[in-house]
């Protein structure tokens, strides 16, 4: 974590850099090398922390990187993303949340050309919890200065000759076989569901037990456990996601976890000897681990932003996701 005037003294030096902040904060950064985007919530290697006036900046080590270049997509556009990777290098994305992109990018990434061949990482930007749905998130273009709540931002690296980058995920949520849910369409909202194969009112079954919010729907995408986070139950009786949902894919909820916080710093694998580490963890396991002011035991020095969606490839949720260069 940083003050504004020390990224911006650290902007001014050249580095690349991936840099998270409240909209106030990114809004006074100088321009430069840089990208990143909104987030009121952080992992610091202090603990866990909120905070709207520092900024939260890491660096990408010069003598590990070749080229550096920024480039914004659309809604057209960010199905090339994975192709436009250097072929020895890796792509590093941010896109607002509840946008478009937000949708199109959650909905088609892992049919895109060339995914999953080349390392892509990233994060959805967000807003404070307390004004989710009244104001939007954005992404920023350190180049220009410029942030945008209908665009992403990516930064594509070239690697030094020697180093590979690799992209992975943690996620310790299991899920409860006992129980399968299916939506009768896509989105990233729901109002009903056929559970055990009865047709219900999805709000309903949340509101008498049958899932709890603070545990996500766990579906099997081609072997990895992805899953899908509950945002709201709204009055109207629509169930809103973190991530879209799928028709034609059977989702089980997760099984409770007796110790949130242990499990995931399990999970977490040893980065002693890399050259670089980069990770994100997700809101809410900030929010129902405990986690202002608490570091995830055995692994002290991770930072990062928490965020309303980890990149890894495709959009997850509820994870851990981590870059390393080897």
């Amino acid at each position: 974590m940083m003050s504004v005037d020390e990224a911006n003294h650290k902007i001014a030096s050249g580095a690349v850099l991936w840099i998270a902040g409240a909209p106030e904060t990114l809004a006074k950064l100088e321009k430069g090398n840089w990208i990143g985007g909104t987030i009121h919530y952080f992992m610091d290697v202090s603990g866990g922390k909120e905070s709207d006036t520092d900024v939260l900046v890491t660096e990408i080590p010069q003598k590990l990187i070749g080229l550096a270049k920024i480039k914004m997509c659309t809604v057209g556009s960010i199905h090339n993303i994975a192709k436009e990777i250097p072929d020895n290098g890796l792509g590093f994305v941010v896109i607002p949340a509840g946008s478009e992109i937000h949708l199109a990018y959650a909905e088609a990434a892992s049919e895109y050309e060339d995914m999953f061949m080349k390392p892509l990482a990233g994060w959805v930007s967000g807003v404070h919890l307390s004004q989710m749905g009244k104001t939007d998130a954005l992404v920023y273009n350190g180049a220009t200065g410029e942030g945008f709540r209908d665009k992403a931002v990516v930064m594509m690296l070239s690697l030094k000759d020697g180093l590979s980058a690799s992209v992975g995920m943690v996620n310790p949520m299991e899920p409860n076989p006992d129980v399968s849910i299916e939506f009768p369409r896509n989105g990233f909202s729901a109002k009903t569901a056929v559970v055990n194969g009865k047709d219900v009112s999805f709000s309903d079954y949340i509101k008498k037990g049958g899932l709890k919010k603070e545990f996500p729907l766990i579906a099997d995408y081609a072997g990895a456990k992805i899953n899908v986070s509950v945002a709201e139950v709204m009055d109207d009786g629509a169930v809103t996601f973190y991530a879209p949902v799928f028709r034609q894919v059977t989702y089980h909820p997760a099984k409770p976890l007796e110790d949130y916080t242990g499990a995931f710093g399990n999970e977490i694998p040893d980065f002693s000897g890399s050259k670089f580490v980069w990770s994100c963890n997700c809101v809410l396991n900030y929010a129902h681990m405990g986690l202002e002011g608490k570091k995830v035991l055995g692994h002290e020095d991770l930072a990062g932003p928490m965020t309303f969606g980890e990149i890894a490839y495709q959009l997850l949720n509820q994870t851990m996701v981590y870059l390393r260069i080897d």
